[in-house]
C-alpha cells in the first residue's frame, strides 16, 4: 500500500493486485516441470503477447505451465510455426479485448466518479467492481470462440475453392466499404463526437454483415473488410449500410466496392489480387454508391433486389491492367 501511494496508485492497488493474481512460477521453473527447452518456453510468451525478460523471476501465473504445454501440444499437431502464428492471432485479439475493456472504463465508470466527486474509497470499490467482472468476460470468450468456429467451418465450406490441394484457397464475395472525406469531416469534430459517429458506421458493418452470413474481418479507421459466401450476400450487405449510413446525419456519405474470386485465407484474414483489387475500388465509387467487378455481374441472378449498370473500366493504383467496374442499382 505504501509504495502503490507513493505512485499515486493507492485506490487501485487493490484492484491491481486482483487483477494480477499470484506470480509463483518463473520461465525457468516453467520449462524444468514441463520437460520443454526454455528458449521454445519464452519464443511461445513471446508469441502470446506476453514476453519474459527475467528467466528467473517469479513472474508466471499458477497455470503457466498448463498455459505452456497446450501451445507446445498444439505444435505437435499442426507444426510450431502455424501454432506460433495462430498463437499471435490469439493474442491479438485477447489484447483488443483487454485495450475495450480498459476504454468502457475509461468512458463510462470513470467520469461518472468524475462527476460524482467519488472519494477514495468509491474509486477503489468502483476499480475491483469492474475487475470482478473479467471471470464473466473469460467465459463469455469461451463460449464465443466455440460459436464462431461453427459459423468458420461453415463458412470455409461453403466457400472452399476448386483445388482440393490448396485448401486455403476459398472462393467467396469481398467487399469494402468506406466514408468519403473522412479525415476532413473528423478534423471539425471533437474527438469524443467523431468516435461516437465512428462506432455507429462500425455497428452498421457488423449487424448487415452477420445478418447475411458474412464476417466483418476487420475495420481501418473509417473503413470495413467484409467477406460473405456469395456475390449477392456481399452486395446486399453493402447496400443496407449504405442506406444506414445515409440516414445518420451525423455521418458522411459512405461508398463500397464488391468482388467475387479466390483468395488465401491465412491465419483469420484473406489476402490475394482480389483483396488488392476490391480495396482499391472502393475509391472509384461516388458517394453512396456501391460498383461491383464483372465477376459479381455473372453471380446477380434475374429478379435480385438490385441491378448491375454498364461497365466502364477504370485505372486503379498498383494495379496494371485496367479494371472494369459497374455501379449497383
Amino acid at each position: 500500500m505504501l509504495a502503490a501511494d507513493a505512485r499515486g496508485e493507492l485506490v487501485t492497488a487493490g484492484s491491481d493486485e486482483l487483477l494480477r493474481g499470484a506470480r509463483p512460477i518463473s520461465a525457468a521453473d516453467v520449462a524444468a516441470v514441463a520437460g520443454i527447452p526454455l528458449d521454445q518456453v519464452l519464443r511461445i510468451w513471446l508469441a502470446i503477447g506476453l514476453p519474459i525478460e527475467q528467466v528467473d523471476d517469479k513472474a508466471l501465473p499458477a497455470d503457466a505451465v498448463e498455459t505452456t504445454l497446450l501451445f507446445f501440444e498444439g505444435s505437435q499437431v499442426f507444426g510450431e510455426e502455424a501454432t506460433l502464428a495462430f498463437s499471435r492471432v490469439m493474442a491479438a485479439a485477447a489484447s483488443q479485448v483487454a485495450d475495450a475493456a480498459v476504454a468502457l472504463f475509461l468512458g463510462e465508470v470513470q467520469p461518472r466518479l468524475e462527476a460524482s466527486t467519488a472519494s477514495e474509497l468509491e474509486w477503489a470499490e468502483a476499480n475491483e467492481s469492474a475487475v470482478a467482472t473479467l471471470e464473466g468476460v473469460e467465459k463469455v470468450m469461451a463460449r464465443l470462440v466455440r460459436e464462431h468456429v461453427v459459423r468458420a467451418v461453415s463458412r470455409s465450406r461453403a466457400a472452399r475453392g476448386r483445388d482440393p490441394s490448396e485448401p486455403r484457397e476459398l472462393e467467396l464475395a469481398v467487399c469494402f466499404l468506406d466514408l468519403v472525406a473522412s479525415t476532413e469531416w473528423a478534423l471539425r469534430l471533437p474527438l469524443s463526437t467523431a468516435s461516437k459517429a465512428l462506432g455507429r458506421f462500425e455497428t452498421a458493418a457488423w449487424d448487415a454483415s452477420v445478418g447475411r452470413g458474412g464476417r466483418l474481418v476487420k475495420l481501418i479507421g473509417d473503413e470495413a473488410m467484409i467477406v460473405a459466401p456469395t456475390a449477392v450476400d456481399a452486395c446486399t450487405i453493402a447496400l443496407a449500410v449504405l442506406r444506414t449510413v445515409s440516414l445518420d446525419a451525423g455521418l458522411p456519405d459512405a461508398r463500397g466496392a464488391v468482388g467475387f474470386g479466390t483468395v488465401l485465407f491465412r491465419d483469420g484474414d484473406y489476402f490475394g489480387p482480389l483483396v488488392n483489387v476490391v480495396a482499391r475500388a472502393v475509391k472509384e465509387a461516388a458517394p453512396g454508391e456501391v460498383v461491383v467487378t464483372a465477376a459479381v455481374r455473372d453471380l446477380v441472378p434475374a429478379g435480385a433486389a438490385f441491378t448491375v449498370g454498364p461497365y466502364a473500366p477504370h485505372h486503379l493504383r498498383g494495379i496494371d491492367e485496367p479494371v472494369a467496374l459497374a455501379p449497383l442499382r
